[in-house]
C-alpha cells in the first residue's frame, strides 16, 4: 500500500492527519512515518483509520495523545521510541490487530484503557517501577509477567482489570500489598509474596 510521511515539528494534530489525507488519499492500506522533529501525536490524529497498516514513530517524540491511534483495527505493530514518557488515555485502545508491542522505560504515565482491547498483545513482563499507570490500562492484554514494585502508583484502583496476567511477583522491600492491584485478574497461576510484607 501507499507510504504517508509526516514532516514537521511540535504537535501532529488531527487537523494536519486529515489535510494530507485528504490532499493524497490512500489507495487502500498504508503506512505512517511520522518523521523526526514531532514531540507529540496529537488528541485524535489517526482515531478510527482502520487501513493504517504499519506506523513508524520519531525519536523526537514525548507524548502520543488521547485516542491519537484509537480503534486502529489493523494496525500490528507498535514500537514506542525510547524517549516517550506518556501514553495517553484509550491512545491505543481497540487495536485489535496488534500482534507486536514494545514499551520503552522512558514512559513514565499510562493513563486509563492506553491498550485496552489490544486483545492479541502478548507482553513478556511489564514492570511498575516508576510507572503512574491508568485505569484499565491493559485491559484485555495477556502479561506473561507483571512485576510490582515499592513504588507503584496507581491512577486507578482498578488498573490492571481484565489483564490477563500470568505470573505476578512484587519487588523484595515491599511492605504492603497495594489495593485492588490484581482486582479481577482471572488468569494468573503463579503468585510470589516477599519476606517481608
Amino acid at each position: 500500500g501507499d507510504t504517508i510521511v509526516f514532516n514537521g515539528v511540535g504537535v501532529l494534530t488531527e487537523e494536519q492527519v486529515n489535510e494530507k489525507l485528504e490532499a493524497n488519499p490512500p489507495g487502500g492500506p498504508f503506512r505512517v512515518i511520522i518523521g523526526e522533529g514531532y514531540t507529540e501525536v496529537g488528541q485524535d490524529a489517526f482515531d478510527g483509520m482502520n487501513d493504517l497498516l504499519l506506523l513508524s514513530l520519531p525519536h523526537s517524540l514525548d507524548t502520543i495523545g488521547e485516542s491519537a491511534f484509537a480503534g486502529c483495527r489493523n494496525l500490528s505493530e507498535v514500537i514506542i521510541p525510547d524517549g516517550v514518557t506518556e501514553i495517553g488515555r484509550s491512545a491505543f485502545s481497540g487495536c485489535s490487530g496488534i500482534m507486536e508491542l514494545s514499551i520503552p522505560e522512558s514512559v513514565t504515565t499510562i493513563e486509563d484503557y492506553a491498550f485496552s482491547n489490544c486483545k492479541k498483545v502478548v507482553l513478556e513482563q511489564l514492570t511498575t517501577a516508576g510507572r503512574s499507570l491508568g485505569r484499565e490500562a491493559f485491559g484485555g492484554v495477556t502479561i506473561r509477567e507483571l512485576v510490582v514494585s515499592e513504588n507503584y502508583t496507581p491512577l486507578s484502583n482498578i488498573v490492571f482489570y481484565r489483564t490477563n496476567v500470568e505470573e505476578v511477583s512484587f519487588e523484595k522491600g515491599i511492605r504492603r500489598i497495594p489495593e485492588n492491584v490484581l482486582n479481577s485478574c482471572t488468569t494468573f497461576t503463579k503468585l510470589e509474596i516477599p519476606e517481608g510484607v
